[in-house]
């Protein structure tokens, strides 16, 4: 169990994603950079719109934010997130 983030990335190559994380905070970046189609083309629609982002969440300590792991299938990247094993239910022996 634990939680995960899903992101739609189409079009952008996993190497160029940041995945970071520091003081309950897991942060997602994307630059772009000088990324830009050349000036002579006139596009009548473009589906696909290569945007730089920033995104970040404030984790709750019950995550272990130590072990996240990181997939990215078909533009799709997940991010899953375990619940530490101090948050999880413990059984208590009855003495």
């Amino acid at each position: 169990a634990g939680l995960v983030i899903e992101i739609a990335a189409v079009g952008i190559d996993k190497n160029d994603i940041k995945i970071e994380t520091a003081d309950n905070t897991l942060k997602v970046i994307y630059d772009k950079g000088q990324y830009d189609s050349p000036k002579e083309f006139d596009y009548i629609h473009r589906g696909i719109a290569r945007r730089s982002f920033n995104l970040g969440w404030k984790i709750s300590p019950k995550f272990n934010l130590n072990r996240v792991k990181a997939d990215m299938n078909n533009g799709l990247l997940s991010i899953f997130i375990p619940i530490a094993d101090e948050a999880k239910p413990k059984a208590i022996t009855i003495g």
